[in-house]
């Protein structure tokens, strides 16, 4: 009786101290990614982040559809990289250079007036919406080399994933699966899981891939990804999750987060620590119209539904599979 009270409060406390994580989350995921460039021109991206490599400024785009904003005192060229970008996105204004990297990854420049430019990205295509899911990667880079080449061979438009991209949360292992990100050839948006709540991950997932919370709309088809790594998903986005479901228009609208509100055997306590958030999440799905739920967490495979709205759990794409 004293183990399962402890543990009870345990779990109570760890469910409390997310609240205020997952709220601080929220809040930073809602700024855009910043940069200084050469000639005093500052850069941004929203949704997105940027960093440098090898000394050079490169901006991550955290949704198919980005805007860029370059601000400058006076007139002067814009250099800089562009990565997880939709093959055969639009830049409007188009810009002055482009120079293809790699399959998601381009070379920009674009000549800056006083005052600044602001660019608006936006992916372009006909027909429908292709997507690839994948969630629980843990660093299983054989695993997600071959998910790499399905992806390859049937070419979607886009990767959704639901988190756990490391194993513990370690740098190397955030270092080590981020430069294979781009392995499948096609931009990868994704929310963070309960691993990328360990140890730097969480805050270079911050600083270098996004906001674990986005919302977008490719071809009819609205795709919201939901950050639930702390088992609850964050109070103060609630009004942000209802807005992005609703209203819209009558197409599909798919929601994916890493750890479900509930789990569909009943005994494996992997879902939310609370069941009033659970029961909030859901009932804002539902009253939302969306058309699908997508989780992981749980390395195993299930179809069930939630108040009318058919889920999926989808576990599978590196963790040890339990069923």
């Amino acid at each position: 009786m004293v183990t399962r009270a402890l543990a009870f409060v345990l779990v109570a406390a760890l469910a409390g101290c997310d609240t205020t994580r997952a709220d601080d989350r929220f809040e930073k995921g809602l700024l855009p990614g910043t940069a200084g460039l050469a000639n005093g021109i500052g850069l941004s991206i929203s949704p997105g982040r940027v960093h440098t490599v090898d000394g050079s400024v490169v901006a991550r785009a955290a949704s198919p559809a980005v805007e860029i904003a370059l601000e400058a005192s006076a007139a002067g060229e814009a250099r800089f990289t562009l990565t997880n970008v939709q093959p055969g996105s639009h830049f409007d204004p188009p810009p002055s250079s482009i120079e293809t990297l790699g399959p998601t990854t381009v070379a920009l420049g674009f000549q800056v007036p006083a005052g600044g430019l602001h660019i608006k990205l936006k992916p372009t295509g006909s027909g429908p919406a292709r997507f690839a899911v994948i969630s629980d990667i843990h660093n299983n880079l054989e695993t997600f080399g071959r998910f790499a080449k399905a992806v390859q061979a049937w070419q979607p438009e886009m990767i959704l994933c639901m988190g756990d991209l490391t194993k513990s949360g370690k740098a190397d292992q955030f270092d080590e699966i981020f430069g294979h990100l781009g392995d499948p050839g096609v931009p990868i948006y994704t929310t963070l899981g309960n691993h990328e709540l360990m140890g730097e991950a969480a805050e270079r997932f911050g600083e270098e891939i996004g906001p674990g919370s986005v919302a977008f709309e490719v071809r009819g088809v609205q795709v919201v990804l939901a950050d639930t790594a702390g088992a609850r998903f964050a109070p103060e986005a609630y009004d942000w999750l209802a807005s992005a479901l609703w209203p819209r228009s009558v197409g599909p609208a798919l929601v994916l987060a890493h750890i479900p509100p509930i789990e569909p055997w009943g005994t494996r306590n992997h879902g939310f620590s609370n069941r009033d958030d659970a029961e909030h999440f859901i009932q804002v799905l539902a009253e939302g119209r969306a058309t699908h739920f997508f989780a992981g967490h749980i390395h195993s495979y299930a179809d069930y539904s939630m108040r009318g709205v058919p889920a999926t759990i989808s576990g599978g794409g590196g963790g040890g599979i339990e069923t």
